[in-house]
């Protein structure tokens, strides 16, 4: 291909994977440093995406495009054998009050909704489900198995695409940024754009620490439900994602301000006890696990290149809808970088941040 790149993306999440599809779709040289890591943010979320969200549940940022460009993501021939691990379910969010319940009655009947919605006014499962007022079905929603997911996709990016991969730590010391000058390995290489997709871990890279990256903290639970089986995700306060046989994913916290990066006591009673709020049946906690997802103050992606170094770019703040805004976060930064966007809209431009620059 004319005007071939090449490019190092630094992280294996699913920001840098997916950059690395993009990438390679698009007829560019792909190498990815990512020191493989169990507790990742990308590995430890639930992979749910939903399109109706907020304490308001109001529709989400973008959400028919975005909705749009995942799912042309995994009906493109070249990732139809993944589909296998992208779960199509929907979501009932039950009503907390009289008010939610009539104002939903109107909205259910907008256009604006895309009949994404139905409004549910009896109460389902009632010896089961705390749900007296019914709810709001959300239908275009469902989980991605993001660990599995990321391991199948590296292996056809690297075995039928081409990609190079160095599993171990990147070293920002071993990079030139003016040249894209790097050593991996003891070997020099060059690079015509680095793409830095790092996580919370941008806080510590020494080109872009100057963005504004809050870690937020969630727990998530595994639990068993005997004799449970909904057939949808239940959201009240807490979400319980069915994965089968009577287990289910429980979360999330969201914690601005922690001291342990883990699972804690008070993180696991809390969620314990919001289950209880939403369902009336015993269950059983298998294990805890919790993660770093990296946002920001608008709650929009960072997406873009650094002021001073041309070569140096990130994608990033793709906080808590990592699924659905990730494809299309992807996409539209190879894009830009490919000159088909003239520029990045403000609000997702790392450049954005400047005026907080000391």
């Amino acid at each position: 291909m004319e005007n071939t790149k090449q490019i190092l993306i630094v992280g294996g999440g699913l920001g840098g994977m997916f950059f690395a599809a993009e990438s390679l779709l698009a007829g560019h040289e792909v190498t990815l440093v990512d020191a493989p890591a169990k507790d990742s943010a990308s590995r430890i979320a639930a992979g749910l995406f939903n399109v109706i969200t907020g304490r308001k549940a109001g529709r989400s940022w973008q959400a028919a495009e975005l909705l749009e460009v995942l799912n042309s993501f995994f009906d493109h021939p070249q990732f139809q054998g993944l589909k296998k691990f992208l779960h199509p379910l929907p979501i009932y969010r039950t009503f907390k009050s009289i008010g939610e319940y009539n104002d939903w009655t109107v909205h259910s009947k907008d256009p604006t909704y895309n009949n994404w919605v139905r409004h549910i006014a009896e109460p389902r499962m009632p010896a089961q489900i705390h749900n007296e007022l019914g709810g709001l079905e959300i239908l275009p929603c469902g989980w991605l198995e993001t660990g599995p997911f990321l391991d199948a996709l590296k292996v056809v990016l690297q075995t039928e695409m081409g990609m190079k991969v160095h599993e171990t730590t990147f070293e920002h010391a071993a990079l030139n940024p003016d040249t894209g000058k790097v050593n991996l390995g003891g070997k020099n290489y060059v690079y015509d754009e680095v793409v830095f997709a790092e996580g919370v871990g941008i806080r510590n890279n020494p080109w872009f620490d100057w963005m504004v990256i809050w870690p937020l903290k969630g727990q998530i639970l595994e639990v068993e439900i005997p004799n449970f089986d909904p057939g949808f995700v239940l959201m009240r306060k807490i979400f319980l994602l069915p994965k089968g046989n009577n287990f289910y994913t429980v979360g999330s916290t969201y914690e601005r301000e922690f001291v342990e990066t883990g699972p804690t006591a008070a993180g696991i009673a809390e969620l314990k006890g919001l289950i209880q709020e939403a369902i009336k049946v015993p269950f059983r906690v298998v294990e805890a696990r919790a993660g770093l997802r990296p946002t920001t103050p608008n709650r929009r992606p960072v997406l873009g290149t650094h002021p001073e170094y041309p070569r140096l770019h990130v994608l990033n703040g793709l906080g808590t809808k990592g699924v659905l805004q990730t494809p299309w976060s992807a996409q539209l930064l190879r894009k830009f970088l490919d000159g088909e966007l003239a520029e990045m809209p403000k609000q997702l431009s790392p450049q954005r941040f400047l005026k907080k620059k000391s």
